[in-house]
Parts: C-alpha cells; sequence; structure tokens
C-alpha cells in the first residue's frame, strides 16, 4: 500500500471495514432466526442450552462461590447464636429479649428505643424541682 494514494487507501480501509460489519450482522441475523426456529420447535433444549452457556462464564461462577460462602456463613452465625442461647440456659441466665426473636423496641438503625414510665420523676436540674410539693419553697 506504500504505492497508493492515501485517499485510495483509506477506502480501501473502509471498504474493508463496512464488510466485516456487513457479515458480523448477517452471523447475526442468522443466529437469531435459527434461535426462533428452535425456540418454536423445542423450547425446553432451548432453554437448557441457554443455562448451560450462561453458567460457563467466570461471573456467574464466582456469584456461586460467594453466595455459597454466604450461606455457610450464615449457617454458622446462627449456629453459634444457638449454642449461646443453650449455654445461658443450661447456665439458667435469662436474657432480656431473646436473640432469635426481634424486639418491638428496635427502631431503625438498630437502636433501640426507650419509653420512659410516665410515673416515675427523675430529679434534675429543672425550676420543677426546686418547687417543695406544698408549693412553697424553702429558703
Amino acid at each position: 500500500m506504500s504505492h497508493v494514494s492515501i485517499s485510495r487507501s483509506y477506502a480501501v480501509l473502509v471498504g474493508l471495514e463496512a464488510y466485516v460489519k456487513t457479515r458480523q450482522k448477517g452471523k447475526k441475523l442468522v443466529q437469531k432466526l435459527i434461535h426462533h426456529r428452535d425456540n418454536i420447535l423445542s423450547p425446553e433444549e432451548v432453554a437448557k442450552r441457554e443455562a448451560e452457556e450462561r453458567d460457563k462464564s467466570k461471573s456467574a461462577e464466582r456469584e456461586r462461590q460467594f453466595l455459597e460462602m454466604q450461606a455457610k456463613a450464615d449457617e454458622e452465625d446462627i449456629k453459634s447464636k444457638r449454642a449461646n442461647i443453650k449455654l445461658l440456659e443450661k447456665l439458667r441466665i435469662k436474657t432480656p429479649s431473646p436473640l432469635h426473636e426481634e424486639d418491638d423496641g428496635v427502631v431503625e438503625g438498630g437502636k433501640q428505643k426507650h419509653e420512659k414510665d410516665p410515673d416515675i420523676e427523675a430529679p434534675g436540674p429543672g425550676p420543677e424541682n426546686a418547687i417543695a410539693p406544698e408549693g412553697t419553697r424553702e429558703v
């Protein structure tokens, strides 16, 4: 191509790119037609083949391994909680709330809300605490 002008070599490259793209589009069209034909004739085999193709990818393999590891970790966590509960039961120690049940006093973010009993009044620095119950102050 060293003897050919730049415009002609550029035209050849554009033609080659167009040819390659046209072939790729043609192959995709044929694959779609074959897929639709197979899907109509035997949908079970097509579904099985697609599932096998999806499972061959590395990302699917990594995802499966991650999910297996996560499931094992969850099982171990549950087993350890059960072991802790059994140990506390053997020692006859009662927890304020069971570890395996949800607590109604849990607010978003995992913090517990504590409701104050209206009958209990704690002394504090407020002005109400300086007034005696009879309504008079001692000086």
